[in-house]
C-alpha cells in the first residue's frame, strides 16, 4: 500500500469510524459535509486516490438493494400536491439506507425548467424535515409548495433556484416547513 496525504488518511479515518459503527461506507454526500467540502467531486477524487493505492476495496451493490417506490401523485411548483390513490406505478430505484419514508412524485408543468426538471421527470423524494445547506427540498411557504435550494443564514433561510444558488428569497425559518428532501430526479427518454 501507498502512502497518504494528510487529507486522504482523515478522510480514511472517518470511513473507517463510520464502517465501525454504521456497518457501511458512508456516501460521498456525508464525507463532504465532515470534512467541509464544497464539492462532491473533492471526495470523488480522494476516494478515487485511496482505492488506487489500495486502502480501500470497491464497494459492491447488491441487487437485493433495488427498491421499488410507489409513484403517489404529481408536484406542480408553487401548487399542492396531487395525491392520487390510483397511481399503481412502482419506480425501482437503488436507495442509500434510510430510516425515513420514500416516495415518487411525477412534475407536471415548465415552472422548474431552468432547474433544468422537466414535465414528466420524476422526483425521488425522502420524507423528512430535518435537512442541511445545500439540500433540495419540497418547502411549504405561504407562496404554496415549491422545491428550492435550501440555505441556512442565522435564523433566516434561502430558499433559491437549484441552478442559481445566490437567487431566490430569504425568509424566517419559522415561515417555512420543509416536507421532503429531493434524493434523485429521474427522466425518462423516448426515441
Amino acid at each position: 500500500m501507498k502512502a497518504l496525504t494528510e487529507k486522504q488518511k482523515t478522510i480514511l479515518d472517518y470511513i473507517q469510524q463510520e464502517r465501525s459503527q454504521n456497518g457501511i461506507i458512508p456516501s460521498y454526500r456525508k464525507i463532504m459535509r465532515a470534512m467541509g467540502y464544497a464539492s462532491v467531486s473533492t471526495v470523488a477524487a480522494h476516494m478515487a486516490a485511496l482505492h488506487k493505492k489500495g486502502h480501500l476495496e470497491p464497494q459492491k451493490t447488491p441487487d437485493s438493494t433495488i427498491t421499488y417506490l410507489p409513484l403517489i401523485g404529481h408536484f406542480t411548483d408553487g401548487k399542492p400536491l396531487e395525491i392520487s390513490a390510483s397511481l399503481e406505478t412502482q419506480i425501482p430505484i437503488h436507495l442509500p439506507e434510510t430510516t425515513h419514508s420514500c416516495y415518487a412524485l411525477r412534475v407536471r408543468g415548465d415552472e422548474l425548467i431552468s432547474d433544468a426538471i422537466l414535465d414528466g421527470d420524476i422526483l425521488i423524494i425522502e420524507a423528512r424535515s430535518e435537512i442541511e445547506t445545500g439540500e433540495v427540498a419540497l418547502t411549504q411557504t405561504e407562496y404554496g409548495l415549491i422545491l428550492r435550494k435550501i440555505d441556512f443564514q442565522g435564523p433566516h433561510l434561502r430558499l433559491s433556484r437549484i441552478r442559481d444558488p445566490g437567487s431566490g428569497q430569504v425568509v424566517p425559518q419559522d415561515e417555512v416547513t420543509i416536507q421532503a428532501v429531493i434524493l434523485q430526479v429521474l427522466r425518462q427518454l423516448t426515441l
